[in-house]
């Protein structure tokens, strides 16, 4: 009888050992097989781009005939490797929901796998072939005038890109100069004539500080002035590689006023034109006076936004020592506080505070503004942004780690399903296509959307 209680233990021992090396082995592969397609994904997505960008900027009048139909190809290929990136992806759920219940062996598993793999391998070769056949067409040069000057003997242009922003770079500068130059042979700086490959310099940047160019290799560097602010400038930057990121900081020589102040649930809020030393903003400095003009003793705490570990603030929160009705309230600001950059605060008269709705009252850590559909927050939305939501969902689907910060969540998830998957990225997808094709007005990813669902 014990032995036979013996043999049933090592029998089922074995098969839950088996069953267990099957599991493993087969979400191995699954997992492998994910994260392998969906990388490759995002790196194709950021090598289409390149090629778009050349047809988009190439002065080959025989590349601007076929601009249309080689952006068609373009778009055609990325959306066939992410159909085939999302068949790898639910294959792979099959397979492991089989293996998991035992409805298929280890061995059967490993062949489907490799066989999905192989499927999904052969249909990216026949892409790259393609797209191959698109980058020669792109990139080519008929004849010597269509090739770029400035010391350079290729047409092929590069990305610098970037934003200029004051103190954080969630607070990005609107209506500054932005001007790119290059190194000649002798070291010296030379303003880069972008006249000669359709673009601007110097340029403008828009209400998200944004700057970009696309420029031959060779040393270059980008410099912003603007009135108010101090003059500044990048690094000198190798191109090769491409260089995006490249975001100026700049200082205000200017002082700070109050922008906002209002009231709500017994606490005062005051929100500055500029980022305030938060040692500098404390009662001397700060006043606040009830209906009759009495001053009210509060506590001071700085708000910070989301990504704001520095030791200044633009909003803060007064909060009386003692029952007080805020109804008529008025504030002010003393020369005593200072900006980021050491300037005394302009002095003002006594504002009187508004009524605030609960939204409008700042919580710390508080999600900074976004743009829909702009995932890596380079202030366009294009197939950059559609591969990382895949790669981020591939992630997340095999347990992993997605590294996106909140502020790029709220971006991912255009279609407003409170997750994050292929949907949104093929959205994203469309939205590009359309907009790259556009000859109206083209309406923000949340206004595509709204249409959509209309």
């Amino acid at each position: 009888r014990f032995a036979w209680m013996g043999d049933t233990f090592n029998t089922l021992l074995v098969e839950g050992l088996s069953k267990s090396l099957q599991g493993f082995a087969s979400g191995a592969l699954y997992i492998f097989s994910v994260i392998t397609t969906f990388f490759d994904l995002y790196h194709k997505g950021i090598d289409l781009q390149d090629i778009w960008d050349q047809i988009e900027f190439s002065k080959n009048p025989e590349v601007k005939a076929a601009a249309a139909y080689l952006k068609t190809v373009l778009m055609g290929s990325l959306i066939a490797r992410f159909m085939t990136a999302v068949f790898v992806l639910y294959s792979g759920l099959i397979v492991l929901a089989g293996s998991a219940v035992g409805a298929i062996e280890l061995l059967p598993a490993i062949i489907i796998s490799a066989v999905v793999a192989l499927i999904a391998w052969t249909l990216n070769k026949g892409l790259d072939y393609a797209d191959d056949g698109i980058r020669n067409k792109a990139y080519a040069v008929s004849n010597k005038a269509y090739a770029v000057s400035n010391k350079a003997n290729l047409n092929v242009l590069y990305d610098p890109s970037g934003i200029a922003y004051e103190w954080l770079p969630s607070n990005p500068v609107e209506g500054v100069t932005a001007q790119i130059y290059y190194q000649d042979s002798e070291g010296k700086a030379v303003l880069w004539n972008a006249e000669d490959y359709d673009q601007i310099n110097p340029q403008i940047t828009d209400d998200a500080g944004w700057f970009a160019w696309d420029v031959p290799e060779g040393m270059w560097q980008v410099r912003i002035s603007g009135e108010g602010y101090e003059d500044a400038a990048s690094e000198w930057l190798p191109v090769l590689p491409v260089q995006t990121g490249v975001n100026i900081k700049l200082t205000s020589t200017l002082p700070a006023e109050i922008e906002d102040a209002g009231y709500n649930s017994g606490k005062a809020m005051v929100k500055f034109s500029k980022h305030m030393l938060d040692s500098t903003v404390t009662a001397k400095s700060l006043i606040l006076t009830d209906k009759n003009g009495t001053a009210i003793d509060c506590d001071i705490t700085p708000v910070k936004e989301e990504g704001n570990d520095t030791e200044a603030s633009m909003s803060f929160i007064l909060t009386p020592k003692s029952e007080v009705s805020l109804a008529g309230a008025e504030i002010g600001v003393k020369s005593d506080a200072k900006s980021y950059a050491g300037v005394a605060c302009k002095e003002s008269e006594m504002l009187k505070l508004r009524a605030l709705s609960d939204e409008e009252i700042p919580q710390q850590g508080q999600t900074s503004d976004y743009t829909l559909g702009d995932v890596n927050e380079d202030g366009k939305i294009d197939a950059k942004d559609a591969s990382q939501i895949l790669v981020y969902y591939s992630k997340m689907s095999t347990g992993a780690e997605g590294n996106f910060s909140d502020t790029q969540k709220s971006a991912a998830n255009v279609n407003n399903d409170d997750k994050i998957d292929a949907k949104d990225s093929s959205f994203i997808l469309a939205y590009y296509a359309m907009a790259s094709t556009a000859t109206d007005d083209i309406p923000t990813m949340a206004e595509y959307m709204a249409a959509r669902a209309s």
